[in-house]
């Protein structure tokens, strides 16, 4: 038996107790207690990359329990790297992998593979730490020593990252089409004028991790292991700030203004409205 444990937070945002963001991929599904549901699958080998092609119409509740897929994919002979850090979905469906060496690609058929190099319009880096498709619809790729944006010409473009480091960990954009970078310990903020993101925003520190959140009214969270602050995302200014019931590993806001706090043996919620 497998039970299947996916993570990834491009897959995952709440329904009830959970949600199914794409639902022709393959998802973990919570059951009404808050526990898992386990289902019998295959078992693989320990460093496979696959994927559970369901149907929109196999998981239209979280509580349904889909009929065992008769087609599986193995990719991983094809993949840059097996350490899988992070995913995303161009304008064209094309699905972006992000690895602990390299970039890949998947058109449906065949992957293809993108690397740092000594040339400049090469990938920033090859350890990959998220991928944030913009409302432009530009492919923004972060790593651990900068950012890299995908141009129509199928080269990137680096750009400046003002900050303590280069570790670039989540993008973020408000409804005026602004883009923050969380740097883990700072907030850098891009200005298009010098295509520089600036430095913006100091964190309080409590440990790690530090996750940002932007809600529908352009406010901008950020979930410490021991706060919760709320800051006006045009001006940067501080609003509001709560501490946190325990030493809080992961969290979720949903669209409905819930924030949901994770750790261990521990779950709360946060009403943000």
């Amino acid at each position: 038996m497998l039970s299947l444990f996916l993570f990834c937070s491009f897959f995952i945002t709440f329904y009830h107790n959970c949600q199914i963001l794409a639902p022709d991929f393959c998802i973990f599904v919570f059951n009404s207690s808050f526990t898992f549901k386990s289902y019998d699958y295959p078992t693989f080998g320990y460093n496979n990359f696959f994927f559970f092609p369901y149907s929109s119409a196999d998981l239209q509740t979280p509580y349904h329990q889909p009929s065992l897929p008769m087609v599986f994919f193995l990719f991983s002979s094809n993949l840059s790297n097996q350490n899988i850090r992070c995913f995303g979905e161009d304008k064209h469906g094309y699905i972006w992998i992000g690895t602990g060496r390299g970039l890949n690609r998947f058109n449906g058929y065949e992957f293809s593979q993108y690397l740092r190099s000594g040339d400049s319009t090469a990938l920033v880096d090859n350890q990959l730490q998220h991928i944030f498709r913009d409302s432009q619809d530009r492919m923004w790729f972060l790593t651990v020593n900068g950012l890299s944006l995908y141009g129509p010409d199928g080269h990137f473009t680096n750009y400046p990252v003002e900050g303590p480091n280069r570790n670039c960990l989540k993008i973020l954009e408000n409804s005026e089409g602004t883009l923050y970078l969380s740097l883990g310990t700072s907030l850098s903020v891009f200005n298009p004028e010098s295509e520089t993101f600036k430095h913006a925003l100091n964190i309080e520190f409590s440990g790690f991790p530090n996750t940002f959140h932007m809600d529908r009214l352009d406010r901008l969270w950020l979930v410490t292991p021991a706060k919760v602050f709320c800051y006006d995302s045009k001006t940067l200014e501080l609003k509001a700030s709560w501490e946190t019931p325990g030493y809080i590993a992961y969290s979720h806001l949903r669209n409905n203004g819930e924030l949901w706090l994770a750790g261990e043996q521990m779950l709360s919620i946060l009403d943000t409205r």
